[in-house]
């Protein structure tokens, strides 16, 4: 007999293998309903480069001295040097772009919104959108197991056909199913047990059952 955590787990799958949409078909099942992520805001924009310093003067050059008189006239005095042209300041830098703004993030809203639910049903479904990983994890444990323990032919163009599809009731591979996971629990099938224990060590597959617990969902009224 399963207790604690795992029987909670148990008890869900009893419900979720009854139909393969309860498991997180995505052909079937309706999206989550849940608002999507806030987009991140855009970047600031990117200050001026400052202006570069203008060039210093050039000095101005030393006239040159007469010549000496000798036998001579003196000789004339040289010109001053032209003084250097100031540099041309630098220009400015650009300014940079704001960043574009984040992308919204996905479907779905905090786990603890679940509490605020009014029915455990209300609360069960919030869980799932909250966590759509784990009935999907669910899902592929399932189809694992059953598309490799006998019902490959049965069901190929049911729950081991991509994507898988619920078959038609009371065929061959509703039937093969049935057998592989039978919930009684003092005969439990071979894969219900597996799957059962495979979800149990996954974070990923209990999630959404971790999330019910802990939001109180079996404590709100049934509808």
């Amino acid at each position: 007999m399963w207790t604690g955590r795992t029987g909670v787990l148990v008890a869900v799958s009893v419900a979720c293998l009854a139909t393969l949409t309860a498991c997180g078909d995505d052909s079937d099942g309706s999206a989550g309903s849940g608002p999507g992520g806030l987009g991140g805001q855009g970047g600031q924009d990117g200050g001026a480069g400052t202006a570069g310093t203008a060039g210093t003067a050039g000095t101005a050059g030393t006239a040159g001295a007469g010549g000496t008189a000798m036998g001579g006239a003196a000789g004339t005095a040289g010109m001053a040097g032209t003084a250097g042209m100031a540099g041309t300041a630098g220009m400015g830098g650009t300014a940079g772009m704001g960043g574009m703004a984040g992308t919204g993030g996905l479907g779905g809203f905090p786990e603890s919104d679940c509490a605020k639910a009014m029915t455990q049903e209300q609360c069960n479904n919030c869980c799932d959108n909250a966590h759509p990983e784990s009935p999907q994890k669910f899902l592929e444990y399932s189809v694992g197991c059953g598309c490799n323990n006998g019902c490959a032919a049965a069901c190929a163009q049911a729950y081991c056909a991509m994507p898988p599809v619920a078959p038609a009731m009371g065929d061959a591979c509703d039937q093969c199913w049935a057998g592989l996971f039978n919930p009684d629990m003092s005969n439990p099938g071979l894969c219900f047990t597996q799957v059962i224990n495979n979800c149990s060590m996954d974070p990923d597959c209990t999630a959404a059952i971790d999330c019910r617990t802990n939001q109180g969902c079996e404590n709100k009224p049934a509808m």
